[in-house]
């Protein structure tokens, strides 16, 4: 009897402990109607992409039982899903920052090719209205030098001259001051006069040559006629080297290279310290690209005139377009310290560090040039390479607009920018 009684006690508690356990699992699994909508919403959250929200709900039920496995398992998930996210996000931003550098560099390149202008391989040539200015100021101070030495050394032979050389030398004076001012229809008229009286006069021949040149020289009866002029000079004073440089400023107009360095070498002949002879010379074959012989010649204009920036200007050209970038750095910062504002100097100074792959250094020069001329959109376009090369974004588009707003024929350029 008691035996069956402890059978039948043992049963119950089975029971009620099975019952027990069914009941405390019923109330884990949906028992808690809070908890299934917590862990119900962070699912959601999760697959929406809204992985944080998720987490933070999630987070509420392990403060209250952190160890829930349910609510363990979908944070871990939440979490691999959120790296997930963050990564492609990632990836994706990348993506984005490459193409729109390739649209840059796309639009760079145009630029290089279209833009009017030099680009990296193209040849150093000086500024044509700017070098035009130059030169004609520095042929007037070379003018104005030499026919002060002439009136100095008349002077001293004034003596010896009988009345009729007198008057003939004040009419050739007053057509050396004509010519000296630029009035060259009267200055052929005054030497005109002197040669009707002495047909055989050589300045006079010289010089009436020279004022019938420089009165139009894009004639070629003009050229024509002064060569003739000339000619007749010479043959009466083959020693004249006045007559020899305006020889050789004839046939430079006209390019014929080989007659204009005849005629410069023989200027030489018979005036070797003549700077301004030199300079020309070495122009004539940095034009005929001489390189190596332009800048034998010019080095002894410098030699001779350490202040003429043109020639120097011309030997960084020269050693520019040979490749040799350190030289020409050299030669033009001698020129740039000589005339500090003229834009041409620091612009070439510039590209001469760009060749040698120094392009934070070249940003300066192209900035300096920029600033003291802003309308050239060389400038523009090589300062805005510049910036991109060295991962200035911002600057280097803004470099580029303004290029592009000096010279906007290039649509393609303009447009790979506007998608950057």
């Amino acid at each position: 009897m008691k035996k069956k009684t402890l059978i039948v006690v043992g049963a119950v508690v089975l029971l009620l402990l099975a019952a027990g356990g069914a009941f405390l699992a019923l109330s884990k699994s949906g028992g808690d109607p809070k908890r299934a909508n917590i862990l119900k919403l962070a699912r959601e959250y999760s697959s929406q992409g809204e992985d944080q929200r998720a987490l933070d709900l999630l987070d509420q039920l392990l403060i209250t039982n952190a160890d829930d496995p349910e609510a363990q398992a979908l944070r871990d998930q939440v979490v691999k899903d959120k790296q997930k996210r963050e990564q492609a996000d990632k990836q994706a931003q990348l993506n984005a920052l490459r193409s729109s550098g390739d649209k840059l560099k796309q639009g760079l390149q145009d630029l290089s090719s279209k833009l009017a202008g030099a680009n990296q391989g193209q040849n150093a040539q000086p500024d044509a209205a700017a070098a035009a200015k130059e030169e004609a100021a520095r042929k007037k101070a070379q003018s104005d030098k030499d026919e002060a030495a002439r009136l100095a050394k008349q002077k001293a032979d004034e003596e010896k001259l009988n009345a009729d050389e007198k008057a003939k030398r004040d009419l050739f004076n007053q057509g050396m001051a004509l010519l000296n001012a630029s009035k060259f229809s009267d200055a052929k008229q005054k030497f005109g006069e002197i040669l009707d009286k002495d047909p055989g006069f050589s300045d006079a021949l010289i010089r009436k040559g020279e004022a019938v040149f420089k009165e139009n020289r894009s004639s070629e009866d003009a050229r024509k006629q002064a060569l003739d002029l000339l000619s007749q000079g010479l043959a009466k004073n083959p020693k004249n080297s006045v007559g020899y440089s305006v020889q050789g400023d004839v046939y430079e107009e006209t390019k014929n290279w080989p007659e204009a360095v005849s005629s410069y070498r023989n200027a030489l002949k018979y005036d070797p310290g003549n700077a301004g002879y030199w300079y020309e010379l070495g122009k004539i074959y940095f034009l005929n690209k001489q390189y190596p012989q332009a800048v034998e010649a010019l080095q002894t204009c410098v030699k001779l005139d350490p202040k003429n920036p043109l020639a120097f200007r011309l030997i960084g050209g020269s050693y520019f377009n040979m490749r040799d970038d350190k030289k020409a750095f050299d030669a033009y910062l001698a020129a740039q310290k000589l005339k500090p504002d003229a834009a041409e100097y620091h612009y070439w100074l510039g590209r001469t560090l760009t060749n040698q792959g120094k392009d934070t250094l070249a940003i300066g020069y192209y900035e300096s040039a920029v600033k003291l001329d802003g309308t050239k959109p060389l400038y523009q376009k090589d300062l805005g390479i510049s910036y991109y090369q060295v991962g200035r974004f911002d600057e280097a588009e803004a470099s580029l607009q303004r290029a592009l707003a000096a010279d906007n024929r290039n649509a393609n350029a303009a447009f790979n920018l506007s998608q950057t």
